[in-house]
């Protein structure tokens, strides 16, 4: 008897032992406590209107959010965190998908530019991105992940961060392979999506993209009728890539694949404009000088500098003639 409760106690500990291992090789902060309230009040929160103030409210008046958190929680809980594939979040994104409103859609690769696409979105206000649809607002900004040890199926001391359980595998990067695949074949329409020219590796990256491979190769050619490729450089920075630069060139051969029309646009004005709201006073944001005739300087819009070169063209060749005469 006494063999048999010192064995149970070794394995006890043993398990215990393995489960700290477990969750000290990964980096990431552990399952928040409260992960139910926070989802459930989320889906609330968005089916009510408070979030996305463009939502199909008839649409979302259909989602169950006690349901859609027991989908979610069934996607990875009592799994070993690495275990996740975006098959495991298929039943949650069937329950709380939502419709992409069409030329609305505004993808984004690298996180040295979401803060910028962030604000220019303006909560689905502008744009929608994956972050403002109903599933994506769920999962954004949180760490979860299971455990086949803790009697809640949770871990709450360590989550893998991206790629520690490999690229789009684990919790929360299975979580979002799938989410961006819905994001790629929702798209429609005209859509847009941003990029750092000073993204180290060059703009658009193919090896370990998200937006690469869940959203570029899932476009559907038949419901989009062009894309534009917008590349930002922020202030007080030296400009990077630019639509010339070997990576967007790589993008547009992509596009020119899937049969899918696309523009190349360096510091788009829209932008811009967003970046200028924190800095009015930064020499790239002295608008009014486009109004008594000078170009705004290091205002790089390729169509539109073709187009004033034009207009210009024009003018000597009329002065030309009317001197002639």
């Amino acid at each position: 008897m006494e063999v048999t409760a010192l064995t149970m106690i070794v394995a006890t500990l043993m398990s215990s032992w393995l489960a700290i291992s477990e969750a000290k090789k990964f980096t990431k902060q552990g399952t928040l406590t409260n992960l139910r309230e926070i989802i459930v009040g989320r889906c609330i929160e968005y089916q009510n209107g408070l979030v996305f103030t463009d939502s199909d409210i008839e649409e979302l008046r259909s989602k169950n959010c006690t349901k859609i958190w027991e989908k979610f929680f069934n996607s990875f809980a009592h799994r070993d965190p690495c275990n996740v594939s975006s098959e495991h979040y298929e039943d949650f994104l069937q329950a709380s998908k939502t419709t992409i409103p069409r030329n609305k859609a505004m993808y984004w690769d690298g996180w040295d530019i979401y803060q910028i696409v962030t604000n220019y979105a303006n909560k689905g206000k502008r744009l929608v991105t994956l972050e403002t649809t109903l599933p994506g607002y769920l999962g954004s900004g949180i760490s979860f992940c299971g455990s086949k040890t803790d009697p809640t199926g949770l871990e709450f001391g360590n989550c893998p961060a991206e790629g520690e359980c490999g690229f789009g595998k684990g919790a929360v990067d299975a979580f979002w392979s799938r989410l961006s695949t819905y994001f790629g074949v929702e798209g429609a329409g005209d859509v847009k999506v941003v990029f750092n020219s000073n993204r180290p590796g060059g703009a658009f990256h193919e090896e370990g993209s998200f937006f690469y491979e869940f959203e570029v190769l899932n476009l559907n050619a038949t419901q989009i009728n062009h894309m534009d490729i917008f590349v930002v450089t922020e202030l007080n920075k030296r400009s990077g890539d630019s639509c010339r630069s070997p990576s967007l060139k790589r993008l547009g051969n992509i596009l020119d694949g899937l049969q899918i029309p696309h523009a190349c646009y360096e510091q788009p004005q829209a932008i811009l404009h967003v970046l200028c709201a924190d800095e009015p006073n930064h020499p790239d944001c002295q608008f009014q000088q486009a109004v008594n005739g000078a170009s705004p300087p290091l205002l790089r819009q390729t169509k539109s500098s073709y187009r004033q070169f034009y207009y210009l063209y024009i003018l000597i060749l009329f002065i030309h003639w009317t001197l002639l005469k």
